[in-house]
């Protein structure tokens, strides 16, 4: 029974720690400059994006300088 006990105990502290590791990344960034086919930078363009775990999607605009 004792090590029936610890075993669980120990499960249960496993799962407390993965779960709060994973809860801890709840922001991020996305950097860099939108541009056409021949290098030429785009301003004002729309940028979606989704994570394709949660289907969560944010639009953003770039600036004149297309970032």
């Amino acid at each position: 029974m004792l090590k029936a006990t610890r075993f669980l105990l120990v499960l249960m502290a496993f799962f407390a720690c993965s779960s709060y590791a994973v809860s801890a990344q709840t922001t991020g960034s996305i950097s860099g400059e939108v541009r056409d086919e021949k290098q030429a930078i785009i301003p004002k363009a729309t940028v979606a994006v989704r994570n394709v775990e949660t289907i969560i999607a944010r639009t953003s605009q770039t600036s004149d300088e297309g970032r």
